[in-house]
């Protein structure tokens, strides 16, 4: 595997390296991504380079990981309540409503973007994969080694990304961007089991010690690929083609959780769009048709059953915005999801290679959804405002559901072109039910055809300062209603609308921007309480898997002309691992720290991960690895 990605990396980097030409390039606009509101949290250049992946990012912004890499929770909204787009396509799962970030090539990401209150979910997480220089060529191969101090493994993976402008005699203009990334993961956590004391036997055999201890390995491919074309004839106009495509192969040991027993768990994700832009003197349009097809399949697991399950889902969306005269917005967005599940259930005998017939099972479920909004923006008295009416219907339970989100917002400009941003928001947005929540007929469990989205009704306010410091503080209230959950009624685990809660708290952050250049210094924290206020047993008890307190630090300097150190701090409060508040993941906190030494053409860094080698866990029955030291090098052009 790691020949072939080596391999692979080396080709494509070599014959973009025949092709690039320094050319100017008309602007092009590569996605159609929504417009982001005043309150939106942006994490890119430089600020997104002092983070190692896209979940340590996001927890700096309030996010808080649930389980594992695709659970997350933030201001107590839960997983498909939070939707992930990649350059404009909405990648959730459409089984299960999840993104799994453990499958996302993080150096590929050039911008994370937040809208905190959506009308479609409730929060939006915008990942960008492609660079907005389109002036040149550039091409970029880097290759990394990892180890852990306490642990057994053998990672490694190598990225090559490479983009080339033509512009023709015409004048129109073609744009071509293509990353491709593979890697191998072995990752056991040696003396990290769930009760944190029994240590390893090195003396065992390999696959003993795999399926004693704690831990996973992982194949890992992405492929995200942009083509666009610029028409002369039409200026500004803008035609592309774009693609992203993961591949993971996991076999995770035994943890000890209900949750992480799974071994042989294949996850494959195409999505693909067409967006267009044609802009006019008095309007514009943006178009943006996708298709997506997800497949899970769990071939076996730890337990005394095989449960052959492989859920494959086919997804097609159209989304269309017009602009009107700058202040008129006209939206339309139509989902269709068919998907087929297949299931088996095999007895395990003492002899694993023996078993018993199979009893299989095929199911066909369609979903069709759409959302129509309509939205004005105007100034008064120096003050921007902002309202839309979006619309939303869920076929399943023939719902319509009216929503709206208005927003007030004023800029100040202060002395040296320092500003102060103040505004309000107030919204409500709407979460559909997803395949795994309607239809699952497995072992243990059932869905219900009858719910109905969840609602949220959400409050913000807050201000932010740019100057020699950057500062921003957000409260927010949100009152959450006809919550979708799984609950166990004494023999089996039932889906249905289960209660209500009201979230509440505020986000800070402050930043010393180029106060102390070449030294900088960001500091953000989250507070929030979600208190459950429906069913008596657990009124007034904390969410689950939300933690009331985080922290994360990030500093660094730049020092002689080509180095760079940076440190990432993070701290999060207990979190509750049921509603009941009976048992909970205690309080952790990590560090981790990076030197990076760049030339013309060739970068090196040294990644040095929990450098205290702290023991802890973030998620229910899995400890998080010790210690360990990425080494990378990178060549571009």
């Amino acid at each position: 595997m790691k020949r072939l990605a080596f391999t692979a990396a080396a080709f494509v980097l070599f014959t973009a390296a025949a092709v690039c030409q320094e050319t100017n390039l008309p602007h092009i606009t590569t996605t159609v991504i929504r417009s982001l509101p005043a309150d939106a949290v942006v994490i890119d250049g430089e600020k997104l380079k002092n983070f190692s992946s896209a979940e340590q990012a996001l927890e700096s912004a309030g996010f808080s990981f649930k389980k594992t890499n695709d659970e997350l929770t933030f201001h107590g909204y839960w997983n498909s309540s939070i939707k992930v787009y990649i350059n404009g396509i909405l990648m959730n799962d459409p089984n299960t409503g999840k993104f799994d970030f453990s499958t996302l090539d993080f150096d590929s990401v050039k911008s994370i973007k937040i809208d905190t209150s959506a009308a479609d979910g409730a929060v939006s997480v915008y990942i960008g994969t492609f660079s907005s220089d389109y002036n040149s060529a550039h091409g970029e191969f880097s290759a990394f080694s990892k180890s852990y101090l306490n642990s057994i493994n053998d990672t490694s993976g190598a990225k090559t990304s490479f983009s080339v402008p033509l512009v023709f005699e015409s004048g129109s203009a073609l744009y071509l961007q293509e990353n491709l990334s593979a890697s191998q993961e072995k990752n056991h956590y040696g003396y990290r089991q769930t009760d944190f004391s029994k240590a390893p036997s090195f003396l065992q055999s390999y696959s003993g010690y795999k399926k004693e201890y704690a831990g996973h390995e992982n194949i890992l491919a992405n492929n995200s690929l942009c083509i666009s074309y610029s028409d002369a004839r039409l200026p500004g106009a803008t035609a592309a083609l774009s693609s992203y495509i993961s591949f993971a192969d996991e076999n995770c040991g035994v943890t000890g959780g209900t949750y992480y027993t799974r071994e042989n768990q294949k996850k494959i994700s195409f999505a693909t769009s067409l967006p267009v832009f044609i802009p006019h003197e008095k309007w514009n349009i943006k178009i943006l048709p996708s298709y997506k097809f997800s497949d899970l399949d769990y071939t076996n697991d730890a337990r005394k059953l095989f449960l052959r399950n492989r859920y494959s889902v086919n997804n097609c969306t159209f989304f269309s915005e017009a602009t009107v005269l700058d202040f008129l917005k006209f939206t339309a967005n139509i989902s269709y999801d068919f998907s087929d599940e297949n299931h088996s259930n095999v007895k395990k005998t003492e002899d694993s290679s023996q078993t018993n017939a199979a009893t299989e099972q095929k199911i066909s479920h369609t979903l069709f959804t759409s959302s129509f909004s309509a939205a004005a923006a105007f100034d008064f008295y120096g003050w921007n405002i902002t309202l839309a009416l979006p619309v939303n219907y869920f076929d399943p339970s023939k719902t319509w559901t009216l929503l709206y989100n208005a927003c007030v917002q004023k800029k100040i400009i202060l002395p040296r072109s320092d500003s102060i941003d103040f505004f309000i928001r107030a919204s409500r947005n709407s979460t559909s039910p997803v395949f795994q929540q309607l239809y699952y007929s497995g072992n243990g469990g059932k869905g219900n055809e009858s719910l109905v989205p969840e609602t949220a009704f959400s409050f913000t306010a807050g201000s932010e300062y740019k100057g020699k410091i950057n500062a921003f503080v957000k409260p927010f209230l949100v009152f959450y209603k006809d919550k979708i959950g799984w609950n166990y009624n004494g023999t089996e685990w039932l889906c249905k609308n289960f209660g209500s809660s009201v979230n509440y708290g505020s986000d800070f952050f402050v930043s010393s921007a180029k106060l102390f250049d070449p030294f900088f210094i960001d500091a953000s924290y989250t507070f929030c309480r979600a208190r459950l206020t429906s069913d008596s047993s657990v009124r007034g008890n904390q969410i689950m898997y939300t933690p009331v307190h985080s922290l994360s630090l990030s500093c660094g300097i730049s020092f002689l002309k080509n180095f760079k150190w940076s440190a990432q701090f993070a701290y999060f409060s207990k979190k509750f691992t049921d509603n009941s508040n009976k048992s909970f993941i205690p309080d952790y906190y990590n560090l981790d720290t990076k030197l990076e030494w760049k030339s013309s053409g060739l970068s090196l860094s040294l990644l040095w991960k929990n450098v205290f080698d702290f023991q802890y866990a973030a998620a229910d029955s899995t400890p998080y690895p010790g210690t360990s030291l990425t080494l990378s090098v990178s060549l571009s052009f």
